[in-house]
């Protein structure tokens, strides 16, 4: 590993398990080579082993504060051990069987998932300097999970290669083309897409909302792959309305729909500005039960571009006024550069210009196989809070 020497304040950060490494922590920045795994080093003193790769702000991750330590075979098979250890109360029923085993830094390596669905497992890596790693990784993999149905290995395209998929344990024919999620059945392609759906984070919410449904009306606004609509659905809900700016998006729901025989004239889709239907809703005088948002980090539309940051404030306004007395709001975040610090003033904010008539309610905690590392919470993977109409 080539050393690289790094200022006196970060050598204390990383010393205190800090794991994303940064520009500014090294003494010379030229010393960043993309893809290169490293010793940090302080006035000739180990800190640290990590590697470089950039991904959001940061340009690597920490591996291990331990000298003596080798990355090796042995390595990733005590850091799979351990997050499987960490997973043992919510697997134990055997009900829970789409589930995230491996959750990057919050599992201790930053730029790894691994999540499993039915028995089918699906690596990925967020940057080639892990992916070089993979003969190792997999040999771990392999020491710790017995008899995967299959393996799909997911390598994050860049600019130099798009993104692949390949299928390491079992076949194409072992594939499954649908999940079912406490009794709610989706259409899958663990293969065909970058993101498979239905998104793991959102099956806490899910569960909520097909409990909350019955003889219920929902607004689910930028469904995105939140798999919300159907929970409703099957949860009972009378009437719901999906809008999402892309086509794919609702094509979705409505595979969804159809898959658990809940197409109706009471499941309404439409593809089109979220703005422009709360504008037609508030005109119209509409309100539903439950409302969700689940807004992107930005979109560009039409008429009108959306950004998280300068947006959130008006769009749960506006989602609001579309609420019913007594019914509830629920946001949720997934943009990482929306801090739970900002999004509670946002919320706050809502709740001073309703008069109260808003109240936080509850806040849903990431279930236990979306682990969070306590030092880098920016990993954090859904911020969902709920608000009640008063």
């Amino acid at each position: 590993m080539k050393k690289i020497e790094i200022n006196g304040k970060s050598a204390r950060k990383f010393e205190g398990g800090y794991p994303v490494i940064d520009k500014d922590d090294l003494v010379n920045p030229k010393d960043f080579t993309e893809g290169e795994w490293i010793a940090l080093v302080s006035h000739n003193h180990f800190v640290a082993k990590g590697y470089f790769a950039k991904a959001g702000r940061g340009i690597g991750w920490i591996l291990s504060i331990k000298e003596n330590e080798d990355i090796d075979e042995r390595f990733f098979s005590k850091l799979f051990r351990a997050a499987l250890m960490r997973r043992q109360n919510l697997l134990s029923g055997g009900i829970v069987k789409n589930y995230r085993l491996f959750n990057g830094i919050g599992d201790g390596l930053g730029g790894l998932t691994i999540d499993v669905f039915e028995n089918n497992y699906v690596i990925a890596y967020d940057n080639d300097a892990l992916y070089q790693q993979n003969r190792l990784i997999m040999s771990a993999f392999n020491d710790v999970i017995n008899k995967p149905n299959t393996v799909i290995v997911r390598r994050r395209g860049d600019k130099s290669h798009q993104e692949t998929n390949q299928i390491v344990v079992g076949d194409a024919k072992r594939l499954p083309s649908t999940i079912t999620e406490n009794g709610i059945q989706f259409p899958i392609d663990l293969t065909g897409t970058p993101v498979v759906e239905p998104a793991l984070e959102y099956r806490h919410v899910r569960q909520l909302l097909k409990d909350r449904s019955d003889k219920s009306t929902y607004l689910n606004l930028f469904a995105g792959q939140s798999g919300l609509t159907i929970a409703a659905a099957v949860g009972g809900a009378l009437k719901t309305v999906t809008v999402d700016d892309s086509k794919r998006t609702i094509k979705l729901v409505d595979d969804q729909l159809a898959l658990n025989q809940t197409l109706s004239d009471g499941h309404e889709t439409r593809a089109m500005a979220v703005f422009g239907y709360l504008d037609y809703a508030i005109k119209h005088e509409l309100q539903f039960d439950t409302v969700s948002v689940n807004p992107p980090a930005f979109l560009r539309g039409k008429k009108r571009d959306f950004s998280l940051q300068k947006d959130l404030e008006d769009l749960l306004l506006q989602a609001a006024t579309v609420t019913k007395k007594g019914g509830e709001l629920i946001v949720m975040i997934r943009d990482t550069d929306m801090t739970e610090k900002k999004m509670n003033t946002v919320i706050s904010e809502l709740v001073a210009s309703t008069n109260g008539e808003f109240k936080v309610e509850q806040r849903l905690d990431n279930e236990a196989d979306f682990t969070i590392s306590s030092e880098f919470r920016h990993a954090d993977s859904l911020k969902a809070v709920i608000l009640k109409r008063y």
